[in-house]
């Protein structure tokens, strides 16, 4: 847990300066400087670049995380080398691929937004390099997490980019840029982004590429294919389920309710932060631990990360939640954006039952049994496709949070089903049935505790509130050891 802890703490550390950042950015700055349609257009480019990521990555910072430590370990001294080297070369076979088809497809897919995204339309053929630049960077951060060097990895993604975006918009609200000049800039920096962190890795003399190819044999190539084809159908159900909802909002609703949706699911999807900083870590060392067979120090990980991040979770949607008011009243234009309200209350409840299910998804994935999880969720797909086009027409953004709250749900049900069929192991202890104790206490003391006048006041009273009554509340249940030791009180033995 050393390491895991350490560089897991640094990580959640990054990625809350980078959420304070993001805070600035997305819940002021480009509200005041930009309409909701332009902060749609760029959500929507990412999110179009990303549903695309699996047909160009095809497996492989799956097939690098699983597969790596073999190659560290053979006797070959280019193994290792030539494995990265074949890790950076499959990507580019898909993005011919992709390239190819959207060439031949262009036409038929632009004509689905023509009419409530025609800014989508003018812009599509700069998916193509975001694709290319998310790809990249994803090759590159499987590279740092199985060298367990995620720091800069999570620094460059959450706190770089996301300060290149407040420059970006800053050129552009001052007329430094036009709009071409901010879409294209706005693509450009998520390829600067990667070329810092590749030169970051050869800086730190890690980044080293082989030749000898001939250590793949039959045997193994056929080995690291299935499994590359099971994590591509995988990794491409998961991604479509999680961009799905911003695509077809952006379809059935436009550009404009895609900003207003893209904002309030960055509120709601704050919480997960912690989820994110972790597994960079965590993943490869689970891997490790399956082929050793040591279930007893994975199942002590899995409910102590659950604990943990329910806990955290909890507090955070609780802090969110209780506040989500004065939060709109201090945004700028906030009435406009205070429709996507119950939008952050759905993706928020999503995101937390998602941490209370641990780190199941790397215990399926790095187990012989990962191809179960496929037929899940490809069935998922479907679900989603269903609840969007349903729950849109009748509910708005709120329908399409909906929606994905119910994938997400369904999804994680049945990894923890998987899992205890399999292992015979669980998340779930007694501490997270305190945590939501804590929580309905939280909640009762918030609903009879007077609103402020002042919006600002109220939520910095409130904040303090509830922080103080979580902190205490995990004081005297004693919830979880690993934050409190985090904290310098004297607890209970």
């Amino acid at each position: 847990m050393g390491v895991i802890k350490k560089q897991g703490i640094l990580n959640t550390i990054i990625a809350y300066l980078g959420v304070l950042i993001a805070m600035f950015s997305i819940l002021w700055l480009q509200p005041k400087l930009l309409t909701p349609a332009e902060i749609g257009l760029l959500g929507v480019l990412v999110d179009a670049g990303s549903l695309f990521m699996p047909f160009v990555l095809m497996g492989v910072t799956a097939i690098f995380l699983r597969f790596y430590p073999t190659y560290k370990q053979h006797p070959h001294p280019q193994a290792a080398p030539t494995f990265v080297s074949l890790m950076f070369l499959l990507p580019l076979v898909g993005l011919v691929s992709v390239f190819g088809f959207l060439c031949l497809f262009r036409d038929k897919m632009v004509a689905q937004f023509a009419e409530k995204s025609p800014d989508f339309v003018h812009y599509f053929g700069g998916v193509i390099y975001m694709c290319a630049f998310l790809v990249y960077y994803s090759v590159l951060e499987a590279f740092g997490r199985v060298k367990q060097r995620t720091v800069a990895t999570v620094f460059i993604k959450d706190v770089g980019v996301r300060l290149g975006t407040i420059v970006l918009v800053l050129l552009y609200a001052y007329h430094y840029l036009n709009k071409d000049g901010l879409v294209f800039a706005y693509i450009a920096l998520f390829g600067l982004s990667v070329l810092i962190l590749a030169l970051y890795f050869r800086q730190q003399d890690m980044l080293h590429f082989g030749k000898a190819f001939a250590i793949f044999n039959r045997t193994n190539t056929q080995q690291i294919a299935r499994f590359g084809v099971f994590i591509f159908l995988g990794t491409m159900s998961s991604m479509i389920v999680g961009k799905i909802d911003s695509m077809m909002v952006a379809k059935y609703l436009g550009l404009e309710e895609n900003g207003v949706y893209r904002i309030a699911f960055f509120i709601g999807v704050v919480i997960e932060m912690p989820r994110r900083a972790l597994s960079q870590i965590a993943g490869p060392m689970v891997a490790e631990k399956i082929s050793l067979g040591d279930w007893q120090w994975i199942e002590n990980l899995y409910q102590r990360i659950a604990t943990n991040q329910t806990l955290v979770g909890a507090g955070i949607l609780l802090l969110i939640w209780c506040n989500i008011d004065s939060l709109f009243q201090l945004m700028p234009n906030g009435s406009v954006y205070s429709s996507g309200k119950y939008v952050v209350l759905f993706i928020g409840l999503s995101k937390l039952f998602d941490m209370m299910t641990s780190i199941n998804e790397d215990i399926i994935a790095y187990s012989p049994y990962y191809h179960y999880a496929l037929g899940v969720m490809l069935g998922l797909i479907g679900l989603t496709f269903l609840t969007n086009y349903y729950l849109i027409p009748l509910y708005g953004i709120t329908g399409s949070a909906l929606a994905t709250a119910l994938s997400v749900w369904v999804y994680n049900v049945a990894k923890y089903a998987i899992i205890w069929w399999k292992f015979k192991i669980q998340p779930f202890t007694p501490a997270i049935l305190k945590v939501g104790v804590l929580a309905m206490l939280v909640l009762l003391v918030d609903a009879y505790f007077p609103t402020l006048s002042s919006p600002f006041a109220d939520l910095c009273v409130r904040s303090m509130l509830i922080s103080v009554l979580l902190l205490v509340g995990t004081w005297i249940g004693n919830i979880s050891p690993d934050i409190l030791a985090l904290i310098p009180l004297k607890r209970r033995s």
